[in-house]
């Protein structure tokens, strides 16, 4: 940092000053030299939830209704905060193709007679197409991680009864604010 002043003068310059990744939010003194001086300043740590999960996309073969999938999730907590492992009721599985399924089909039926009805007929397509609820279960859910701590997560996704085994399928998970892609191929 290198910079000069005239008497009375004043300037902002930035200035960089590591401190680690999970210091707790708060205000904090530290001493930093600055030509040959000592000067006292103060820092303000903003809190920060952040976390790490790997993979983020898993797979899985064999579509079978009411079936459950089991996978294994590395998750970190990288922020300066305690984080508590999310639980996870239920999510939404869909078959790869129900939306251009759906508006084919609602365009080759309802398309002659204009905009509304054809998308009315689509959202009706939709309905009649869409899974019923995945149950989503994290073993650990309600664990407490503290700042850098890690853990293993163990999924469990459980498919509806009425998914077809013929279809692929897939969906998202929100863990806080990751997105936790999984496929499920049929045989």
């Amino acid at each position: 940092l290198i910079t000069s002043l005239q008497p009375g003068e004043g300037k902002m310059q930035r200035i960089t000053h590591k401190i680690s990744p999970d210091t707790p939010p708060g205000t904090y003194e530290s001493i930093l030299h600055i030509g040959g001086a000592e000067k006292k300043v103060k820092m303000i740590v903003q809190p920060n939830i952040q976390i790490d999960v790997t993979p983020l996309t898993i797979h899985f073969t064999g579509v079978i209704p009411g079936e459950s999938y089991y996978a294994q999730l590395s998750f970190t907590n990288s922020g300066n905060l305690p984080f508590k492992v999310p639980d996870i009721k239920h999510v939404n599985t869909f078959d790869e193709d129900y939306l251009c399924r759906a508006l084919s089909i609602a365009i080759r039926e309802k398309g002659s007679e204009g905009f509304s009805a054809t998308l009315d007929d689509f959202t009706k397509n939709i309905n009649k197409d869409m899974a019923d609820w995945t149950i989503a279960k994290l073993e650990e859910s309600g664990k407490i991680l503290q700042p850098g701590e890690s853990t293993q997560l163990h999924l469990t996704l459980t498919l509806p009864k009425n998914v077809d085994s013929n279809k692929d399928y897939f969906g998202t998970i929100r863990l806080w604010n990751k997105t936790l892609s999984y496929n499920i191929k049929s045989f």
